[in-house]
């Protein structure tokens, strides 16, 4: 097996066959004398920080500057002419300004140690023919892993089996709401949010279980892709170190210019040619304004202080004046611009015109939203705490919202009997008492709760499903996901005995739609973007009709029509055409896109004039932060790894 089979497309391949390619048995495992060859071939499965610079280095990389070469001569000439005091001060004003940039660049290069800390735990591997426990850093591309609810996933891998599968990929692929994972290929040209049956080293399993082959390992994986993207992206000078090296390069020619001039015309007057020396040298030190980039660090930190008070953390003094040079404004979406978490939007039934319920269909909603469910929400010294699955806590929020009492309504209706939900029925089903009787709720893909239900629940009470209502619903369906929800269906029956078939002759409720909403504050936050003549551009890995969705309803776009550009369409930087990178400069939204494309969209931003601020909160969004001419962080809801590469944090 050669190091290349680590980026195969095994999600286009049956598991089987991803297996053998691995030289791998999915039954036994690795046999320990496999994983011997294979440690020594691949290494352990840490993510790579041996290329960053050390302190001495990062220390004498502050004095690589036209200012500080330029004060470095004035001190050395004012000592030669016992101007002892001059030159303490000129030495002082070098030392503390590299101090403070050593300090501050030694903080932002934690980053790759932030990313290490995510592989860092036990995983569960079959070797031998038994599941053992290991450290995840030596598991070995081939290795045979368990994963159980809760689980970090410590490596790349095909999944071969699945159980009710969910997980949290959004630090890695910007997907805000937790992606269903099975065994099923996906297309080849698949992009990574919608590669079902792989499963990311440093992501979260939320519910479920899932046995999966191991395909890449440490700075093979995405993650580790990442973290060389981090490495390699060079920092953007800042405007204000722009305009200094400039001014210094000017300032060199005009003193080097009077010195040879004042030097030339004492000759000519014919003066003492070492008087006339000493004299130009003297006028010329005179010139270099020692205090400036003090001055300039005390101006700076003043603006820092000012933005700690209102919960900013400035971490690179210059930072503070690219702030308000700014005039392109890059954004992540989940988690950034939306809460990241998953809020019902709406129900819809049948009462024609509205995206509510009438009274009966609300009550079943919210019953089935209760009581066909796994999750609950437990309060803790004066704060809700969740518990399972993220769709179904924003369903029991959604329900409390609406005035029930969980834990009375799951009182009086106990769970007799329960299908749950599964990749195969996308369907779960719980039995409860209901007065004399039973109640069946369920819920799950609209497509599979149609198939199960002949009558449909109306104002005027139950009537037959027939194939036009149901294609209707299907095609409603279709609409609410195009719009970028989430959307589920609700069906219930009442029966007369516990014995009842919980999936069949069931009753069409309606539909719930969820989505990530955005936060309440960013509205107006772009709107005076706008009106500061800033262009803010949405670059996201998510859905592309829930990007646009999100654009619409935060007035970044103002028309339905606005073009939304994917990952898919996104070809290599270097290979793009004029053409196409008007295209990039023009559009507002980009989905679906890479951690590399968006490091790419900043660096052709840049290279256009733009000056580039980047916010953004999960692992994905590091490689653009660290590139942009500022990259915002968010500090409560981001990830360490967003907050160590960025030049301000917001608390």
């Amino acid at each position: 097996m050669e190091n290349t089979k680590q980026n195969t497309d095994y999600h286009a391949m049956e598991a089987e066959a991803a297996a053998l390619l691995l030289k791998s048995d999915l039954e036994k495992g690795l046999t320990s004398k496999e994983v011997e060859v294979r440690v020594a071939q691949y290494g352990l499965n840490n993510i790579d920080s041996s290329k960053q610079r050390s302190a001495f280095l990062i220390f004498l990389a502050q004095f690589k500057s036209p200012i500080v070469y330029l004060l470095v001569v004035a001190a050395g000439l004012s000592f030669y002419f016992k101007e002892w005091l001059d030159g303490g001060a000129i030495l002082v004003v070098i030392l503390i300004n590299s101090a403070i940039g050593f300090y501050m660049e030694y903080q932002a290069g934690r980053s790759m140690n932030a990313l290490k800390k995510l592989t860092v735990f036990p995983a569960k591997v079959m070797r031998d023919g038994k599941l053992g426990e290991i450290d995840s850093a030596e598991i070995v591309p081939g290795d045979i892993v368990f994963l159980d609810a809760g689980d970090m996933v410590p490596a790349d891998g095909r999944i071969f089996k699945s159980n009710q599968l969910l997980v949290n990929e959004s630090a890695l692929t910007g997907e805000s709401i937790p992606s269903d994972k099975d065994e099923s290929i996906a297309p080849a040209d698949a992009s990574l949010a919608d590669r079902k049956n792989m499963l990311y080293k440093g992501t979260f399993n939320v519910k479920g279980n899932a046995w999966m082959v191991v395909t890449a390992t440490s700075m093979t994986t995405e993650l580790g892709k990442i973290a060389s993207m981090v490495h390699s992206a060079d920092q953007a000078v800042t405007p204000l170190e722009k305009k200094l090296q400039s001014f210094s390069k000017i300032l060199i020619l005009v003193t080097v210019g009077l010195l040879v001039l004042i030097f030339v015309a004492g000759l000519v007057n014919g003066k003492n040619p070492l008087e006339m020396l000493q004299t130009a040298i003297a006028l010329a030190v005179a010139a270099i304004p020692e205090g400036l980039p003090i001055v300039a660090t005390m101006a700076l930190a003043q603006g820092m202080m000012k933005m700690a008070k209102h919960k900013v953390i400035v971490k690179k003094l210059s930072a503070v004046e690219t702030l308000g040079g700014t005039n392109v404004i890059c954004t992540d979406k989940t988690g950034t611009l939306t809460q990241n978490k998953i809020e019902v939007a709406g129900i819809f039934t049948s009462v024609e015109g509205a995206d509510s319920a009438d009274k009966k269909n609300a009550e079943l909603i919210q019953k089935a939203a209760i009581l066909c469910s796994t999750a609950d929400l437990v309060m803790k010294n004066g704060k809700s705490t969740e518990i399972g699955d993220p769709l179904e806590t924003g369903l029991l929020h959604f329900a409390v919202k609406e005035g029930a009492d969980i834990a009375q309504v799951r009182k009086d209706h106990p769970k007799l009997k329960e299908e749950p939900f599964s990749s195969e029925t996308k369907v779960m089903a719980t039995l409860h008492p209901s007065g004399n009787q039973f109640v069946v709720f369920a819920k799950g893909a609209t497509e599979e709760i149609l198939k199960l239900c002949d009558r449909i629940l109306e104002p005027t009470g139950e009537k037959n499903m027939d194939e036009g209502t149901h294609k209707h619903w299907l095609q409603v369906s279709e609409k609410l996901s195009a719009s970028g929800l989430r959307v589920i269906a609700v069906a219930y029956k009442e029966a007369t005995t516990a014995d009842s078939q919980l999936t069949s002759d069931l009753v069409f409720t309606g539909l719930i739609g969820l989505n990530d909403p955005p936060r309440p504050e960013v509205n107006a936050a772009i709107r005076e973007c706008h009106l500061a003549g800033i262009t803010v551009i949405m670059i996201t890995g998510d859905h592309p009709a829930a990007a646009k969705n999100i654009a619409l309803q935060l007035e970044i776009v103002d028309d339905d029509s606005a073009e939304v550009i994917t990952g898919t369409e996104m070809h290599e930087l270097n290979g793009l055409t004029n053409k196409e990178k008007t295209r990039w400069a023009n559009t507002r939204i980009f989905a679906r896109v890479s951690p590399k494309q968006k490091l790419d969209l900043v660096t052709l931003l840049q290279a256009q004039g733009n000056v580039v601020g980047m916010t953004g909160d999960g692992v994905n969004d590091a490689p653009a932060l660290k590139k942009a001419d500022i990259g915002i962080a968010l500090g409560k809801a981001g990830t360490q790894v967003a907050q160590d590469v960025a030049d301000m944090v917001l608390k």
